[in-house]
């Protein structure tokens, strides 16, 4: 009996390890796999996932066929998935603050780097719909702009408006005039500009005692008496005065009724007014003995006219072209000397 166990429990040890020596050859791929799958695992702990994706790639170039390398396309397709979500959030995002163009880079970006993942799907469905979006956006935009543009260009040109009212308000016209000369030149085709061309036509220009007005009149800031600029008889052509001054007798000169620049009331002036033309270029008055009234009636200038003051003795730059010689006053002493 003994001699026929033996045999028996040789066989089996015989095939027990004949079984236990063949499988680690059945599966010597999957155990690899999986060695470097738990590598890679410890390296996503330690927070290196750029190493780990090493591994599986590794994986997946050796043992393509393994249970393993099942698991690492899974993994890796869930990762790209995860990956493509948070892009597609930012999509979102951008969309929800109306960031249309931010929207836009965010998808291009999901569907070139993700092109298989769902989100990419979801951003390629959405792309159409992102820009025409932007294009309304962008429209708005740059109408906004326009709007802020224009009211920029306004109050920039009220600003120079006002500050030409100022200086006007000031009686300093050639400031005022330069600051109306500035909105024609920037903003010519503005109301405002409108407004200043009418400023600048009854814009006078100070010179003396004497406003001189585009329209051909001038104003005495003294006497505050408004005289025509050009004698009777001559012609204002908007900067000075042409043709020839009329002669007249003492009584048709009276009895003129003239009309001009809107004014109806014209008369001759007064002795005493017309006197207060006189202008001394050497700044010497020859005073008449005209007892109380001495001070405030002189005729003329010392000296020779031509030689030691200008002829005629008026403001020529308010007065243009008046001619040399004698100008009536309404007073009956009308044959003063030199009246």
């Amino acid at each position: 009996m003994q001699k026929i166990l033996i045999p028996l429990l040789l066989l089996c040890f015989v095939a027990l390890a004949a079984q236990a020596w063949d499988i680690p050859f059945l599966n010597t791929d999957e155990s690899k796999a999986e060695e470097l799958y738990n590598k890679a695992l410890d390296l996503e702990v330690q927070d290196q996932s750029d190493k780990a994706l090493l591994y599986y790639q590794d994986i997946l170039t050796r043992y393509p066929d393994t249970e393993t390398a099942k698991a690492v396309r899974k993994k890796l397709a869930e990762a790209k998935e995860s990956e493509a979500d948070v892009i597609y959030q930012k999509v979102l995002q951008a969309e929800a603050r109306q960031d249309f163009t931010q929207a836009l880079v965010y998808c291009r970006e999901l569907i070139n780097r993700y092109p298989d993942t769902r989100s990419a799907s979801e951003a390629q469905n959405k792309l159409a719909d992102l820009e025409q979006a932007q294009q309304v956006a962008q429209a708005r935009q740059q109408q906004r702009e326009a709007e802020q543009q224009q009211q920029e260009a306004q109050q920039a040109i009220n600003d120079l408006y006002q500050k030409a009212l100022q200086y006007e308000a000031l009686q300093d016209f050639n400031n005022a005039r330069l600051y109306y000369l500035d909105v024609l030149n920037r903003y010519p085709g503005s109301s405002t500009a409108q407004a200043a061309q009418a400023k600048l036509n009854k814009l006078p220009t100070k010179i003396n005692r004497y406003l001189g007005y585009p329209d051909g009149t001038a104003k005495d800031m003294v006497t505050e008496l408004m005289w025509m600029r050009c004698s009777v008889g001559q012609k204002w052509n908007g900067s000075t005065c042409v043709g020839k001054a009329q002669r007249f007798k003492w009584d048709d000169a009276k009895a003129i009724h003239k009309t001009f620049a809107g004014y109806n009331d014209w008369r001759l002036p007064s002795i005493k007014e017309l006197r207060t033309l006189v202008y001394c270029s050497n700044g010497k008055p020859h005073y008449l003995s005209m007892g109380k009234d001495a001070n405030n009636n002189y005729s003329g200038c010392q000296g020779e006219s031509g030689k030691d003051h200008d002829q005629p003795t008026i403001v020529k730059a308010i007065f243009p072209n008046t001619p040399s010689g004698r100008f009536w006053s309404s007073s009956p002493h009308a044959d003063m000397p030199g009246m």
